[in-house]
């Protein structure tokens, strides 16, 4: 790392039994040309040398940094949690450690957030993926940057719905004690990056139109399940898990608020429909009577639901987006008039 700048960057980087690339992974950290960064590493009992290896090697380069060794595994969500805590920067940047980074990653990033014309809520780059174990860090010095326009946070999620590749301002995550859901293993990233987007200001998104992020396809990753039976059921698991929120938060909540949950919420509907259609079928042989069946399926067990006729009708509208939108903004004035 060069000299120290100005603001402090939190480089947090769970890791769970990685110690083939975590040394790629760190020197790309130690080698950037923004110099004020603290390492962070957390250890999720991968029981190899991941962290022996890590810490032999930033010492050897007396880089100061600091770690975290979980209980029990716990998952990536648990430990960027714990790595949030101990977390001193004024930007944080989340890295998977089997991948690397551009020389000048962080460097762009900041000079984006602490423009103080753009006055910039997040920033992001392009990404490009590879396969092998060579080390693709590079060093660019030419890049473009533009406001990344969304109506929604959704719209952001269905671009880069990752955690990784991301710059976050602490103060908006200390202020709403933002934490990562770690009752799922997958997408939960969408998740983080939807209710980070709800406590900031949605026209001050920046993203770098340079691939200054290098995302290791690796065969064995907890994020890509091989079967796609897991990947469906856990596609589940974060649709229901968005469901929950969504009727608790939703009598509550204003009409921007709900609109954005409804958008939110049918992002995750489809994401789980797509990966039930797929389960079985080939792009050369599809058959759309099994998707058709698992519709049907589900809205007979919202008739067959005990859930309140108004409830029944907002779910079964939600297959039409202006039907759901509008029924829930009666929804919405119905809550504001029986609490007068």
């Amino acid at each position: 790392m060069k000299n120290a700048d100005t603001a402090l960057i939190s480089i947090i980087i769970p890791m769970y039994k990685v110690e083939r690339y975590i040394i790629r992974c760190l020197k790309s950290v130690v080698e950037q040309t923004y110099g004020n960064i603290e390492i962070i590493m957390i250890d999720d009992c991968g029981g190899d040398r991941s962290l022996e290896m890590g810490r032999e090697y930033l010492d050897s380069v007396n880089v100061k940094y600091k770690y975290i060794v979980n209980e029990k595994q716990s998952g990536p969500s648990f430990s960027r949690n714990e790595g949030l805590k101990i977390a001193e920067g004024k930007y944080v940047f989340f890295l998977d450690s089997d991948d690397c980074i551009d020389k000048n990653c962080i460097s762009i990033l900041v000079s984006i957030m602490e423009n103080q014309e753009l006055e910039a809520e997040l920033s992001f780059s392009d990404h490009s993926t590879f396969q092998s174990d060579e080390n693709l860090c590079s060093d660019l010095k030419d890049f473009s940057v533009e406001k990344f326009k969304i109506r929604h946070g959704v719209d952001f999620v269905r671009k880069h719905g990752f955690m990784w590749g991301i710059l976050y301002k602490m103060d908006v995550i200390r202020e709403n004690n933002l934490r990562m859901p770690d009752s799922i293993s997958y997408m939960e990233d969408n998740i983080w990056n939807l209710d980070y987007l709800e406590c900031v200001d949605n026209d001050r998104i920046y993203y770098v139109k340079s691939k200054i992020y290098s995302y290791f396809l690796n065969p064995v990753s907890l994020s890509r399940p091989g079967k796609k039976e897991i990947i469906v059921q856990k596609t589940l698991d974060c649709l229901n898990y968005y469901e929950n929120r969504f009727h608790n938060e939703c009598g509550s909540a204003d009409r921007h608020r709900i609109t954005e949950m409804i958008e939110s919420r049918r992002f995750f509907r489809n994401s789980f429909f797509n990966e039930l259609y797929m389960i079985d079928h080939s792009i050369k042989s599809m058959k759309p009577d099994k998707y058709k069946n698992s519709t049907r399926n589900y809205i007979k067990n919202i008739l067959r639901s005990d859930i309140g006729f108004f409830c029944k009708v907002c779910e079964l509208t939600a297959l039409i987006p202006f039907m759901e939108r509008a029924a829930y903004k009666i929804k919405f004035r119905f809550f504001n008039n029986r609490s007068k």
